[in-house]
Formats: structure tokens, C-alpha cells, sequence
């Protein structure tokens, strides 16, 4: 009885892998796109936008567009914006794309239509940076009001004079912030050390 009962567990359990593998294929597939030349292509960020096109944000602050994502072998990265701090986050709200560096949440608009950003307006600041390599901050995410959040590292190692309290940590390191559409940072949940990304249910929580 108990070999039949083997056999017949491994042949479930074949089964439901098989089924599994099938399902997953339905909803992750893995892309591989030729980077453009020459450029160190850290992908720390991605968006899709409302014409198919792919935002890309790297590491070390560029924003690179696909024209054509598609097409994976032949993408077309277009350069769209630079200058910005260690991006860790895209997101397309309300008409723009949005970046989160490490000192702010950045607006970034093209204006006049030429394919790269010509504004950029800060939506989203006023958390602590005191060069501590470990204050990442990613994000960011919009609920349905219009809030924008993002998420803070802990400073690690020595106590690294900032904005907290009596200088051990930078404000609101570890914590997860709220920004309202009027600009206002208000603390939303505290305790983390690491929280490296948000995500939201199908309710929006």
C-alpha cells in the first residue's frame, strides 16, 4: 500500500508542478533587451507608459526610454533625463513620469514634445540625507487621492549626524512617508530597516 501510496503522491506532485509551470507562464515572461552602447545599464526602476513605452531609470540617475519594447532585440532606448540621484522607483501619474532619488520624488516632464524632459519640479521631499551609503529610498506609489508614498532606509553603521533626533539618524529613516497633492509630508508607518519597495492590492492598500 505504501509504494502505491508513493507513486501516486509523485505522480501529483508532477502534475501540479506541471500545472503551476503552466499557469506562470501565463503571467511572468522574461524579456531580454539589447542596452544601448556604451552606457552601464543598472535598470533600478521601471514604468510602462500610456503609449506602450518602456521607462527605464538607472543607478546612476539617467532615464532611458524604450521606443519600441516590443521588440526586445531592437528596443530603441532614447536618453529622456539626467542628473537625478541613484533613482529607485518610477511611476507614470497623472500625466508625468516620476522618479524617486534618493533625496526627493522628481516630476519629470517633456513640455515640448521632443522626446526629454525639460521640467523638473520636486513632488515629493523633505526626509533627511546625511551621506550615509544606506538612506536609499524607493517609491514611489500614488493611492487613489492623489498621495504619493515612499519608503526610507535606516542609516547603518555609525551615527551619522542629520536631521533626527539628537543626530543618530536623518529624519524619517526607516520609515515609510506620505506626500498629499498639496506637498505636505506627513510619517505614515515606522519600524523598517530595509523596506525596499511598495506595492498595492487590488483594493488599493
Amino acid at each position: 500500500m505504501l509504494p502505491r501510496f508513493r507513486a501516486s503522491l509523485a505522480a501529483f506532485l508532477l502534475l501540479t508542478t506541471a500545472a503551476l509551470a503552466q499557469d506562470q507562464s501565463a503571467y511572468y515572461k522574461i524579456e531580454t533587451y539589447e542596452a544601448p552602447k556604451g552606457v552601464n545599464f543598472e535598470a533600478s526602476g521601471i514604468a510602462v507608459l500610456p503609449d506602450g513605452k518602456l521607462a527605464v531609470g538607472l543607478r546612476k540617475g539617467e532615464v532611458w526610454i524604450a521606443q519600441n519594447p516590443a521588440t526586445p532585440a531592437k528596443p530603441n532606448f532614447k536618453l529622456f533625463a539626467t542628473g537625478l540621484h541613484e533613482i529607485l522607483g518610477l511611476a507614470w501619474h497623472d500625466g508625468a513620469l516620476y522618479a524617486t532619488q534618493r533625496s526627493e520624488v522628481t516630476k519629470l516632464r517633456d513640455t515640448d514634445s521632443d522626446g526629454k524632459a525639460d521640467e523638473y519640479l520636486s513632488a515629493a521631499t523633505g526626509w533627511g540625507v546625511s551621506g550615509a551609503y544606506h538612506e536609499y529610498a524607493y517609491g514611489p506609489v500614488f493611492d487613489k487621492e492623489g498621495n504619493l508614498y515612499t519608503s526610507l532606509n535606516a542609516s547603518m553603521g555609525k551615527a551619522w549626524k542629520g536631521a533626527g533626533d539628537a543626530e543618530k539618524h536623518p529624519l524619517w529613516r526607516g520609515w515609510v512617508v506620505r506626500t498629499t497633492p498639496q506637498g505636505k509630508l506627513e510619517p505614515w508607518c515606522d519600524g523598517f530597516r530595509s523596506p525596499c519597495g511598495i506595492g498595492q492590492n487590488a483594493e488599493g492598500d
